[in-house]
């Protein structure tokens, strides 16, 4: 961004967008119309694709991913009442590069002497630069990096409801062996687990404790965070489904594992914990 303050109001006012995808916007609507069809669609993708290339070379900061999407989502909702005929954009540019390396192997008679290389010039196609061409296409790179971010928000959230189960689930993965899994471990493994420090009662309770208090205040931070940058409620449903499901995955995890472990008093003991959690996944937050 180009300065804190525009990326702060770009980040929490809803109606106030990032420079560079407002004044795109503003171009597409006074050119719409005003140009020939044809000319008008090849100008927008090209407008699209280097909006997206500019959200994506943003520098990292907090909350980039939601930035990021925020913006995405506008570009895309936006342009739709332009009507645009999207299609693979063709790009040509000459490569200058090319026809020096081809100069430099022709020798000192062409390359370093001036008029030897003018007169390849005149002469032959072989010193003329080669024209690269790429294609773009607007859609495919605007909805590419729409999901490659909210892939990262998705991440980012799941962390925030139960990253803390995390170390735990390895350390007992890590203690089984190679390809080996828990529930269907032999019960000389399952004995042994059982005598580890990690496997102990107090620390299975002391980490589904200590896990669920931690992620109540992140996933209200999660959820006005959320609120701040996305003000559609549906939206922030969507995006928040498959990080709950990942969560609701790792919580799963975490119990089947303490029910080999632990003993039956213990699990009934633990019961309430686990339902909390549950409860909190699934309505967390608002």
């Amino acid at each position: 961004p180009r300065t804190t303050s525009e990326l702060e109001q770009a980040a929490t006012s809803p109606a106030h967008l990032y420079a560079p995808v407002r004044a795109t916007l503003d171009i597409l609507a006074e050119l719409h119309g005003a140009v020939r069809a044809a000319v008008f669609d090849d100008f927008a993708q090209s407008a699209v694709v280097l909006c997206v290339s500019t959200l994506k070379a943003l520098p990292p900061f907090p909350h980039r991913d939601l930035f990021s999407i925020k913006h995405l989502l506008a570009l895309r909702e936006r342009v739709v009442p332009f009507g645009i005929s999207y299609g693979s954009i063709v790009r040509r540019k000459l490569n200058w590069a090319s026809s020096t390396n081809r100069a430099t192997k022709k020798g000192p008679a062409a390359a370093q002497k001036k008029t030897g290389f003018v007169a390849g010039l005149l002469s032959g196609a072989s010193f003329l630069p080669t024209v690269d061409e790429s294609r773009l296409d607007a859609r495919e790179e605007l909805e590419t990096e729409l999901k490659a971010r909210c892939a990262d928000f998705v991440k980012r959230a799941r962390d925030a409801y139960v990253a803390d189960l995390d170390p735990f689930l390895a350390a007992v993965a890590d203690a089984l062996p190679k390809g080996a899994s828990l529930l269907d471990a032999a019960p000389a493994i399952v004995t042994k687990l059982r005598g580890l420090p990690v496997a102990q009662p107090a620390n299975v309770g002391h980490v589904l404790r200590s896990a669920l208090a931690d992620a109540k205040p992140r996933i209200d931070d999660l959820g006005a965070t959320l609120a701040l940058f996305l003000d559609n409620a549906n939206t922030r449903t969507l995006l928040l489904k498959p990080a709950k499901h990942r969560a609701a995955q790792t919580l799963a995890d975490f119990r089947a594992t303490a029910a080999v472990l632990l003993a039956p008093d213990v699990k009934a003991e633990l019961q309430p914990n686990f339902d909390a959690f549950a409860a909190l996944i699934d309505h967390s937050p608002s």
